[in-house]
């Protein structure tokens, strides 16, 4: 909770424990010599919880600024992946959270918002195309748990068969290049003064790769790096 939540809100959680503790042992009347050990360990305990809510929330903050490029992407740990898959959807009004170490079955972060749930599973795979073998893993857990919702989120590009069966199973696919526009553009973007920052590449809209700048007889465009095997193209915007 702390670590979602402003920086006074462990000042006003622990105003609410000293003020309402004492408080409600008078009402009960309790005797000080009780109610002094429970207010200390109350105290202790919301007082570490809350410094160390806003410790996280700043360390997710310091990945989310140094996470630009899709070689930012690929230099992380598999436990910092999935670290900023969290803060990425958590800057975008989502409650999310880690699923527990070794027991995730195929889900790695659960997103919540009001009564809808959404299953995330993360791959930080660095250059092999995902199948569809691991997006039925995460339908599978998705099934299990009555969930309707899912994104699997990874760092390569997905193999057409696997695009096809997550679009027909409810379940939103995520490359590097789509999860870094995912990122907040005020800390994305950290340009030099005097100098605009470039935009994030786009995946090509024929076969899903990363797309770089190219220059033709019109001017600039994105076009898909496979070329010539590939002709994808998009248009930069002005």
């Amino acid at each position: 909770m702390f670590a979602t939540a402003p920086w006074w809100a462990p000042f006003a959680a622990l105003g609410a424990v000293v003020a309402g503790l004492p408080a409600a042992a008078n009402a009960a009347h309790l005797p000080w010599s009780i109610t002094e050990p429970f207010l200390v360990v109350a105290t202790v305990l919301v007082g570490l919880t809350g410094i160390r809510g806003q410790v996280e929330k700043q360390r997710l903050r310091r990945l989310l600024r140094a996470t630009r490029r899709l070689e930012d992407l690929r230099a992380l740990s598999w436990r910092a992946f999935e670290d900023l898959v969290l803060a990425a959807y958590r800057a975008r009004g989502w409650n999310a959270s880690l699923t527990t170490d070794g027991a995730d079955g195929g889900v790695d972060v659960i997103l919540q918002k009001g009564r809808k749930s959404v299953f995330v599973q993360c791959k930080h795979w660095r250059s092999e195309t995902v199948g569809v073998g691991a997006i039925r893993e995460l339908k599978g857990s998705m099934a299990a748990e009555g969930v309707e919702d899912g994104i699997f989120v990874a760092t390569a590009s997905f193999s057409a068969e696997a695009r096809r069966w997550a679009g027909d199973n409810g379940i939103a696919l995520v490359d590097g290049p789509s999860l870094l526009r995912l990122l907040p553009p005020n800390i994305v973007r950290s340009p030099i003064p005097g100098r605009s920052a470039p935009p994030a590449p786009p995946s090509c809209p024929r076969c899903h790769e990363q797309m770089v700048m190219r220059r033709g007889a019109r001017g600039t465009f994105w076009g898909c790096r496979r070329f010539p095997s590939c002709r994808g193209t998009v248009n930069i915007a002005r």
